[in-house]
């Protein structure tokens, strides 16, 4: 009886199954160098329509762990052919987290959660209006 039990219990914790349907489970699957065809693959169609793609001028991480983000000045056409985007996933609930993947040259360099204010911030300067460090 234990054995089960613990088992059952091992089996909720590990990596979930794709396709997922949560930005939490996905954050669990996207990994480094991953394209965005393969992300996107990693998602149910109605997590897909929970993320907005933003091209960037610019997106590093910073020694602190910090993102840095560069846009244009009045923004980027979502079809701009530059070399950085930023997938933002939408929260399931007011209030929560923003789950950001970023990409360089079509792979991952990187994810993070961000607070609403900081993924407004982040928002807006991928849409030309500001510069976020």
């Amino acid at each position: 009886m234990l054995l089960t039990v613990c088992l059952i219990l091992a089996g909720c914790t590990g990596t979930p199954t794709p396709p997922v349907d949560t930005a939490k489970n996905a954050a669990k699957l996207i990994e480094e160098d991953l394209t965005l065809d393969e992300v996107y693959a990693l998602m149910t169609t109605r997590l897909k329509e929970t993320t907005t793609l933003y091209p960037a001028l610019g997106i590093e991480q910073q020694a602190d762990g910090n993102w840095q983000f560069r846009s244009a000045k009045d923004g980027l056409p979502e079809d701009a052919d530059v070399p950085f985007h930023a997938l933002i996933f939408i929260p399931a609930r007011s209030g929560g987290k923003y789950y950001m993947v970023f990409f360089e040259d079509g792979s991952v360099i990187g994810d993070d959660w961000f607070s609403y204010s900081r993924a407004a911030l982040i928002k807006l300067t991928l849409g030309g209006t500001l510069i976020a460090e």
